[in-house]
C-alpha cells in the first residue's frame, strides 16, 4: 500500500489588500509516494483559503495519519503530531509574493479532463456560473474567444479562490497546485509579519465512544443511538479526526485533549457479546443478493418485517462469521446488542 511521505511544510500568508485583517493563507507540502521512485521530494500546493480552509485541510489530513497513509520519513505519525507541526509553522509563515495567474479556454479544459467528477462540461459551466457570481461574466466571454485572462494573485484573490480555493462547503473546481504551475513554494520569501497565534476557547469535554469489535472491523455508537460499523480499528478514529475541523477551530489546541481517549476507547473495545446480530431490510439494499449470500453463508434467515411488510434478513454475528458482517449496507442495517437490549430493560424497571 502506497504512503504520501512528507519531509517538510511551509505556510504562507498576505493581508487582502482589499478587506485589511483578512488573512489568505497559503499551506505547502514538500512530499513523496512511498511506491513512487526514485524519492524525490516536491513542493505542492494543498490548500488556499482563509484560516477556516486551512483548518479543515490540516485536521482533515492529519486522519490519514491514524492509518499510515500519511508519515514521514521515520515512519508512522500520530494525528497529533502533524496537526502540532502545521501549528508550528503557520506561527512563523512566509509572505506570499504577488504572482500572476494565466487562465486559456484550452488550458483549463485540459484540466478539468484531469479530474474524474463531474464531467469536463460541468466543470466549465461551474467556473462560468463562479465568474458571473463575482461580477466577471467578461471571463468566460474571453476565454471562449482564445483570449488570455491573468489575474492577480493579491488583487484578484476572490476570483482565484473561486476556482483553486479549498472548501468543504464549495467543491473545489481545480487543485490549488494548479495554480501555481506543479512543483513551487515560496521558500525564499521574507518572513510575514502575521502569524497565527489563536485565543483559547472553551475545549470540550474528551468523547468516550461505546465501541466493540465485529472482528478488526469496529462497531461504534452514533449519536443518534444507532450501532454502525465504521471499518478497521484505525478508520473509526479517523473519521473522527475528520470531523473535529470546526471544534479546533473555535476553541485550538482541542485535538490534544479529544483524540487520545477517543483512540484509546477504539481500540481497547471487546468482541461483541453472544447473541449480536444484524438485520438487513433488503428493500433498502443496492445489492440484496449480496446480503442473501451472506445470510446463507452465516447460517441467516429471511424473514418479514411485521411493520413495513419489508423483507429483511437476520445476520447473526459469530467469531467465525464477523468479517462477513462488517461490510453490509450502512443505511439498510440495524444492529442488536444483548448487552444494549439488557441495558435498556435495567433502566425501564428502574
Amino acid at each position: 500500500m502506497s504512503s504520501t511521505i512528507v519531509t517538510n511544510r511551509l505556510a504562507a500568508v498576505f493581508d487582502n489588500p482589499r478587506n485589511r485583517g483578512d488573512h489568505i493563507w497559503f499551506l505547502f507540502e514538500k512530499c513523496y509516494e512511498s511506491n513512487v521512485y526514485p524519492h524525490t521530494p516536491r513542493w505542492c500546493a494543498r490548500s488556499i483559503g482563509r484560516i477556516r480552509e486551512a483548518m479543515q485541510m490540516i485536521v482533515m489530513d492529519a486522519s490519514y495519519c491514524e492509518g499510515g497513509m500519511l508519515r514521514d520519513r521515520k515512519g508512522s505519525i500520530t494525528p497529533e503530531t502533524y496537526i502540532r507541526r502545521w501549528y508550528r509553522a503557520m506561527r512563523h509563515p512566509v509572505q506570499m509574493p504577488q504572482m500572476h495567474i494565466r487562465l486559456k479556454r484550452e488550458d483549463l479544459r485540459c484540466q478539468f479532463r484531469m479530474t474524474s467528477d463531474p464531467t469536463d462540461d460541468q466543470r466549465w459551466e461551474d467556473f462560468c456560473a463562479r465568474m458571473r457570481e463575482h461580477g466577471r461574466k467578461d471571463i468566460p466571454l474571453a476565454l471562449d474567444a482564445d483570449k488570455e485572462v491573468t489575474l492577480s494573485l493579491h488583487e484578484d484573490i476572490e476570483l482565484v479562490l473561486a476556482v483553486y480555493g479549498t472548501s468543504r462547503e464549495r467543491k473545489t473546481l481545480l487543485a490549488p497546485w494548479k495554480a501555481f504551475g506543479g512543483e513551487w513554494a515560496p521558500e525564499r520569501s521574507p518572513r510575514a509579519t502575521i502569524g497565527y497565534y489563536p485565543p483559547g476557547g472553551q475545549i470540550p469535554s474528551p468523547v468516550i465512544p461505546r465501541a466493540y469489535r465485529i472482528d478488526d472491523n469496529a462497531l461504534v455508537m452514533l449519536d443518534e443511538g444507532k450501532w454502525r460499523a465504521a471499518g478497521w480499528a484505525y478508520s473509526a478514529v479517523g473519521d473522527y479526526v475528520r470531523g473535529l475541523w470546526e471544534t479546533e477551530l473555535h476553541a485550538p489546541g482541542s485535538f490534544e485533549v479529544l483524540i487520545p481517549p477517543y483512540r484509546e476507547a477504539i481500540m481497547a473495545a471487546p468482541l461483541l457479546p453472544k447473541g449480536s446480530e444484524a438485520v438487513v431490510d433488503l428493500m433498502s439494499c443496492r445489492r440484496p443478493e449480496g446480503v442473501l449470500e451472506t445470510a446463507v453463508l452465516t447460517g441467516g434467515r429471511i424473514e418479514t418485517d411485521p411493520e413495513s411488510g419489508n423483507k429483511r434478513a437476520r445476520l447473526p454475528w459469530s467469531i467465525e462469521t464477523g468479517h462477513k458482517l462488517a461490510y453490509l449496507p450502512h443505511a439498510a442495517t440495524t444492529w442488536h446488542l444483548p448487552e444494549v437490549v439488557a441495558t435498556d430493560a435495567m433502566k425501564l424497571c428502574a
